[in-house]
């Protein structure tokens, strides 16, 4: 271990074993002071990508595209990738209503999650995490042992018969009038930057403009998808748009089940 300037420092590692992955990918299993250490390198064309545990298990976003195009009727229509992580938006054959967001990463920071996104007009709407007994709106494998990828398409299945339930109910919600959940958006607001509330908040309170769940809703949504931050930043202010969405239709009783 050597320190430099008193702030920093470097930390030398043994290799126990390599293991080499398909599309350029290594992982270096780690040894420290001539012990076993519980980390690995996972490295992709020399380039390292991530520290993580032993018990990570490597998914290369590459396998993941292989097993989601063999499901018919599915194509690519977006990729952002930023090297360790990968959003892919995806459409579906004959219906123009209906993607999928796919996410996967292979640094720990996401697992891989398959989610609908509805499309009303201009706005993608991707669905909340319906907690619900009878539908799933949000697949997702932690990157451990038993997530198997090979499985993927049979995810992508079961989630677009999903979809109909899942859709009915958020639809409901939607329509129920905005102004009454005004601690809801306060929430809201609190949570994701004022650049994306300010406007329909002046309407909904200020103008006092009769607008509904869901044109709050999509405004919102509208301009984070439109901004120029990155993916993960927006899924996390979506997330926080959904947990209040769920609030709302837990608050109606349009969940089912």
């Amino acid at each position: 271990m050597t320190f430099v300037n008193g702030k920093t420092f470097t930390v030398s590692f043994e290799v126990d074993k390599r293991v080499e992955h398909p599309f350029g990918y290594l992982e270096v299993y780690l040894r420290y002071n001539g012990e076993k250490s519980p980390y690995k390198a996972v490295v992709k064309d020399g380039k390292l990508m991530a520290i993580v545990k032993r018990g990570y298990k490597l998914i290369p976003h590459e396998l993941i595209e292989k097993y989601m195009l063999s499901v018919e009727g599915l194509k690519i229509v977006n990729k952002d990738d930023y090297g360790n992580r990968v959003y892919w938006e995806v459409e579906v054959e004959n219906d123009k209503e209906v993607k999928l967001m796919v996410i996967n990463s292979v640094d720990g920071s996401h697992a891989l999650m398959v989610q609908t996104i509805f499309v009303v007009g201009d706005v993608k709407i991707l669905v909340p995490r319906v907690r619900s007994k009878k539908v799933a709106s949000e697949i997702k494998k932690v990157h451990k042992k038993s997530a198997k990828v090979e499985e993927l398409s049979t995810v992508i299945r079961e989630s677009l018969k999903a979809s109909k339930n899942i859709k009915d109910m958020v639809f409901k919600a939607f329509d129920q009038p905005a102004a009454g959940f005004k601690d809801v958006w306060d929430m809201v607001v609190e949570m994701i930057p004022e650049k994306y509330t300010r406007m329909v908040m002046a309407r909904l309170y200020g103008a006092k403009e009769n607008l509904t769940v869901g044109d709050v809703y999509k405004e919102m949504m509208r301009k984070i998808w439109v901004s120029d931050t990155d993916m993960r930043t927006k899924l996390t202010f979506i997330n926080h748009m959904n947990d209040a969405l769920w609030i709302i239709a837990d608050a109606v009783g349009v969940v089912d089940g």
